[in-house]
């Protein structure tokens, strides 16, 4: 009698065990997974950023609203007088098409230019590499002692200081703020869609960009007036 008893505690302690370890298990991976899930846009814009860097068109073409994206950035440009001279500048460095040379005749602006040549999954690498070169040509010129190619912790660092914002507008849209590199006034805005859930994880696509400048001078005095 007194060893059923023992073998029946046994048994139910080892239920109470395996019902632990199940419930922990479980709890374990359901924080795995919002983690996973809370990470995957910053993940997925640092992969978008490097593809640009590194010429990936795969990758480029795959995290991109190609449609959405064009409209954004057209909207962006021609609404901020200071980015006009650049996209102007990038824009007269493309060779026009025969196409684009008639449609020139009936007002087809170099803006129009800029976003049929270089917002597509080719032109936005070139794109980053013009925008390096016109920063270096008509602003300050590159710091030494950058590493351009990869990125180390001390790059990582500098990157995650000019976040300003990352933000959960809902469970299926992301968004961005960043500051420029170049330009310590300027603002990206990018807005990141969640286009598919699988195994492998979560795929995330760039659908908006927008660029504003602020006036650090109103930022400072506003933040002393507690607004």
């Amino acid at each position: 009698m007194k060893c059923s008893f023992i073998l029946q505690s046994c048994k139910t302690q080892l239920g109470l065990n395996l019902r632990k370890l199940v419930s922990c298990t479980a709890l374990l991976a359901v924080i795995a997974l919002v983690v996973a899930y809370v990470a995957s846009p910053l993940l997925a814009a640092h992969q978008l950023r490097q593809a640009m860097r590194s010429g990936d068109t795969k990758t480029i073409e795959r995290m991109v609203a190609w449609k959405s994206l064009r409209a954004s950035v057209r909207r962006t440009v021609a609404r901020n007088a200071k980015l006009l001279p650049v996209a102007n500048w990038v824009g007269r460095s493309v060779r026009p098409t025969f196409w684009q040379r008639i449609r020139s005749v009936f007002g087809h602006s170099m803006l129009d230019r800029f976003v049929e040549n270089y917002i597509t999954p080719k032109g936005l690498p070139k794109l980053y590499q013009a925008k390096t070169r016109w920063h270096e040509r008509f602003r300050r010129p590159k710091q030494p002692g950058v590493v351009q190619a990869g990125i180390v912790p001390d790059q990582a660092l500098r990157v995650w200081r000019r976040i300003k914002r990352a933000e959960f507008k809902s469970p299926f849209r992301f968004i961005l703020e960043i500051q420029d590199r170049h330009v310590a006034t300027r603002i990206i805005t990018s807005t990141f869609r969640l286009s598919h859930i699988s195994w492998s994880g979560f795929d995330w696509k760039l659908t908006e960009i927008s660029i504003r400048h602020f006036n650090p001078a109103k930022a400072n005095l506003a933040k002393l007036n507690g607004f």
